[in-house]
């Protein structure tokens, strides 16, 4: 069974651990608000209560036994900073860290977070919206590389019952 930890428990990181839980994986769900974590609520889920930029906390819970740990603090990007450095210093495998802004992509880069492990999920909706709503007859689709996307379209009624033998 896959493990993750999902610091930071706004609408993105609660829906993420939902997701992931949903999916067997087991999660450690992490935010400093009492009313978050009693929101959150699954089997494959450990919801705690702590400031992920306390070392000693990030340590008694083990995170550095996940798989990843997933960052989505939304709000103060000064704790999302702090915690990713942290992380890196317990030696976690993976930092998957959520930027707002052009210059939170760059300090994240700037201290070893992987710039595929930086992740702008307004950004990433609203550009896949963007091209749904533009695109007719997509169904589904995502990208590969910045050159390359894999579309799900809708056949033309042309190719309905057609045999090719």
């Amino acid at each position: 069974m896959k493990k993750f930890a999902v610091i930071g428990l706004g609408t993105f990181g609660k829906s993420l651990a939902m997701e992931l839980a949903e999916s067997d994986a087991e999660v450690l769900a992490i935010d400093i608000s009492e009313e978050r974590i009693n929101e959150i609520s699954h089997p494959n889920i450990t919801a705690v209560k702590f400031d992920s930029t306390d070392i000693k906390e990030l340590e008694r819970f083990g995170i550095k036994d996940t798989d990843a740990v997933i960052v989505t603090i939304g709000e103060n990007f000064e704790a999302l900073l702090l915690t990713c450095v942290l992380l890196k210093e317990l030696g976690v495998k993976r930092i998957i860290a959520r930027a707002n802004e052009e210059i939170h992509k760059k300090i994240l880069k700037s201290i070893g977070i992987r710039e595929e492990d930086i992740i702008t999920p307004e950004e990433e909706v609203a550009k896949r919206l963007s091209k749904l709503l533009l695109s007719e007859g997509f169904i589904e689709f995502f990208e590969i590389t910045k050159d390359y996307e894999i579309a799900w379209i809708k056949a033309p009624k042309s190719f309905f019952r057609k045999n090719n033998s």
